[in-house]
């Protein structure tokens, strides 16, 4: 979507939703259904609950709001006498090219891009281009194009003093039941099938455990686990299927040398601002089974949200403030390559509280890793008009967490201890990692190694559990290659050292997008020439 706000113009009233959120009545309600009500939306903008970006536009005036996390991004440039908004990065950058707007490369932002996947904070990889931060809605007054800002929601630490542990995890367990209920209530009126992205872990055998509980018919789902044969993550997913009657597609991934490969796709999904996910992402499209008004449900992330990556630096620390670490502990945590230089732009905080510094830095973790990493990954769906649900980035289960005190969130006690307990009705529970390997755990080490031996010395596995060959060398000489283009292009990077794998897509993505760039401009050009 376009939205040109021309200063001192009239526009016609309207309400444009897209996402969905969750009602008293009927649980989760998506803009595609009849029983959407546009009214609801506008009464409750700011008390939703739900992943959503929202325009509202009124004859004089127009609101634009994203959800708590920014699940869906909404971005905009503003000159004196223009404004324009639009929900898709390139389209935007489009249009503005067309109106004379100036845009410029973000050599801050395209090193913060090479070195954590993704641009922090409001930015783009291009200077004028801004996005909605989190939990904020956006005011333009037509007539001087005025903007006003307003954070209605912030991520913070309120930890209840009366916590009582055993009440509390049986709290938790009933707000289980409510969310999976919920989304339920979608999926059981709709009676389409839906796809559930699976993988050994804990995070999406819970939602998974949570919609078979509740389903009136579990011959609707469809299980989809992606990389390696013999991985946890395959593996767990097959034993799941099998035991419980349900579908299940394997999508391999093969070398990672075809990333090199122009897929537009994948370099849409980055919207000028983040890496796209290629653990799912990337075997869909290359195996063509992306389809279009599917719906996807995934594990995303319960990790974070339930404690997994609070700093146990700073929380077993016998220190009780912190003066000037806040930026140190950030580039470890999240850079590639772990390291400070003069391209970071990262607001610093000083002399802090160890409990603040903790809800500070999950804080930062939510508002860019989460909101622009790891939520990105609903992009590639997007493309296709597919409905992407998220049962874990439920504002109950976020207010639930952020009321837990430190000492049973740390490491995950309570989040852990009670999925363990809730799945087990289910037979998901954790044991399957443990147990089911015990029989032939000796047979697959083998069969790994005899695949590494039968690779050469040149080929490396990633380590993340899609077990995955891709040729170093083939790496690393189309990196340099990659890095002298980015240079032609005037933009300024600093090469890293690091090998961590996601630094290389980074890079491939960069040159993609800024191509695409150039390529939306010269399409203009001829367009005025012709």
């Amino acid at each position: 979507m376009i939205l040109t706000i021309n200063r001192g113009s009239t526009l016609k009233n309207n309400i444009v939703f897209e996402g969905y959120y969750v009602h008293e009545e009927h649980g989760i309600v998506t803009a595609k259904e009849d029983i959407f009500e546009s009214e609801y939306v506008d009464k409750n903008r700011y008390s939703l609950n739900g992943l959503f970006r929202l325009i509202k536009i009124n004859e004089d005036s127009v609101e634009l709001i994203v959800d708590r996390y920014r699940s869906m991004p909404i971005f905009y440039i503003k000159r004196e006498d223009r404004l324009i908004v639009s929900t898709d990065f390139f389209d935007l950058y489009r249009e503005a090219a067309k109106c004379g707007f100036e845009l410029t490369i973000d050599d801050i932002a395209a090193n913060n891009y090479i070195r954590f996947g993704y641009v922090p904070h409001e930015n783009t990889i291009i200077n004028e281009i801004k996005e909605l931060p989190c939990g904020t809605s956006m005011k333009i007054n037509n007539s001087e194009l005025n903007i006003e800002t307003d954070k209605y929601w912030e991520f913070e630490y309120k930890e209840n003093k009366d916590f009582n542990k055993k009440r509390e995890c049986e709290n938790l367990k009933e707000i289980y039941d409510c969310i999976f209920r919920d989304y339920c209530k979608y999926i059981n009126r709709n009676g389409k099938r839906i796809n559930f992205a699976l993988s050994g872990g804990l995070d999406s055998r819970l939602v998974l455990g949570g919609i078979m509980k509740f389903i009136d018919d579990k011959s609707k789902i469809v299980l989809n686990t992606f990389g390696n044969i013999y991985s946890e993550d395959v593996r767990i997913p097959y034993k799941i299927a099998h035991t419980h009657g349900l579908k299940l597609k394997h999508f391999a991934i093969s070398e990672f040398n075809n990333m090199f490969n122009e897929n537009d796709i994948m370099t849409n999904a980055t919207q000028g601002r983040s890496l796209c996910h290629y653990q799912d992402g990337f075997p869909l499209i290359e195996n063509q089974k992306l389809k279009r008004d599917d719906s996807w449900f995934f594990g995303h992330t319960g990790d974070f949200i339930g404690g997994g990556h609070i700093s146990r630096k700073v929380y077993y620390s016998p220190e009780g403030r912190y003066d000037g670490q806040f930026l140190e502990l950030i580039l470890h945590k999240h850079s590639f390559d772990g390291k400070n230089n003069k391209f970071y732009e990262i607001d610093g905080m000083a002399n802090l509280r160890k409990e603040k510094l903790l809800s500070e830095l999950d804080r930062w973790d939510m508002e860019n890793r989460q909101s622009k990493f790891i939520l990105n990954d609903c992009a590639t769906y997007r493309q296709f008009d597919n409905l992407v649900f998220l049962p874990l980035w439920d504002n109950r289960l976020i207010d639930f967490f952020l009321k837990v005190p430190l000492k049973y969130k740390v490491e995950k006690v309570i989040y852990n201890e009670v999925s363990i307990e809730y799945l087990k009705e289910l037979n998901l529970n954790s044991y399957l990692n443990k147990n089911y390997y015990k029989k032939d755990s000796v047979l697959h080490l083998i069969k790994n190694k005899f695949k590494l031996m039968t690779k050469s010395s040149d080929k490396l596995m990633l380590s993340h559990g899609f077990n995955v060959y891709f040729s170093t060398s083939y790496v690393q000489n189309n990196v340099e290659k990659i890095i002298e283009e980015i240079k032609r292009k005037n933009i300024k990077i600093e090469k890293s050292n690091t090998t961590h794998f996601n630094y290389y897509l980074s890079l491939i993505e960069l040159n993609k997008m800024t191509d695409k760039l150039i390529n939306i401009k010269q399409s203009l050009s001829d367009e005025k020439l012709g």
